[in-house]
């Protein structure tokens, strides 16, 4: 099926030309796009990447069950940049245009939201050992991310720059604050407070990505408390 397609890609290998900035809460960054994923010469994806990935859209349509034309799929996030790490994952996004739906795009929002918490829960996709997140966004929402690639085109919308996330840092005492809450509500083993502070994190980071895009401190926070295991623990 779909789903066996994208998990017969591969398996996790060591990444090549990594730069490590000095001190632990700046970013890690990259000198090429991610070799797994990418033909390094054409710096397009490999096509048997591309046809995973438009398979699992196709199946994450499906299930959506949401007779309106989809505009593009788009394949974002750290792994079509160059920040991408072992903790990454492949963000795959069903584009359309909520204008033309006819429904608000509030309602909308709720009900992709929900659909893709059900769909990312139930299916277990790896693709070159990083996992699948899907999800839906509106055309006419300006796009956040300085890497967006059209699946469907099999070309950059917006091409990342390996400088972005020069001089990007963590400030200390920020993260200092939100692991030790985090640990504290992890320790108090309530569903509840974990819950709360699951949406808090995301929260705070919508909020990041809206005012300052992918380099906002909110967004890095976000992105560490993930990679050192902080919201796995906090969905356990």
């Amino acid at each position: 099926n779909e789903n066996h397609i994208a998990n017969n890609t591969g398996a996790i290998v060591p990444m090549a030309g990594k730069i490590v900035e000095d001190g632990e809460n700046e970013v890690i960054t990259n000198n090429t796009l991610n070799e797994k994923l990418f033909d390094l010469d054409t710096e397009k994806l490999k096509p048997e990447i591309r046809e995973g990935m438009l398979a699992i859209a196709n199946d994450f349509l499906e299930d959506l069950d949401f007779n309106f034309d989809l505009e593009d799929v788009y394949f974002t996030g750290s792994c079509a940049n160059y920040n991408y790490n072992d903790a990454s994952d492949i963000d795959i996004h069903l584009v359309f245009n909520y204008e033309r739906v006819g429904i608000s795009a509030e309602i909308l929002t709720k009900y992709f939201i929900a659909k893709k918490k059900v769909y990312n829960s139930n299916h277990n996709i790896l693709i070159k050992g990083y996992p699948v997140e899907v999800g839906v966004e509106d055309i006419n929402t300006p796009l956040v991310s300085s890497g967006v690639y059209s699946l469907r085109e099999n070309d950059w919308i917006k091409k990342p720059n390996k400088d972005t996330f020069n001089g990007a840092e963590i400030n200390s005492e920020d993260w200092q604050k939100w692991t030790q809450d985090t640990e504290d509500v992890i320790e108090s083993k309530d569903s509840e407070k974990m819950l709360e502070k699951w949406k808090e994190i995301g929260k705070y980071r919508r909020e990041g990505l809206a005012k300052d895009g992918e380099t906002s401190p909110n967004n890095l926070i976000f992105k560490k408390l993930r990679a050192d295991g902080y919201l796995e623990r906090l969905r356990d």
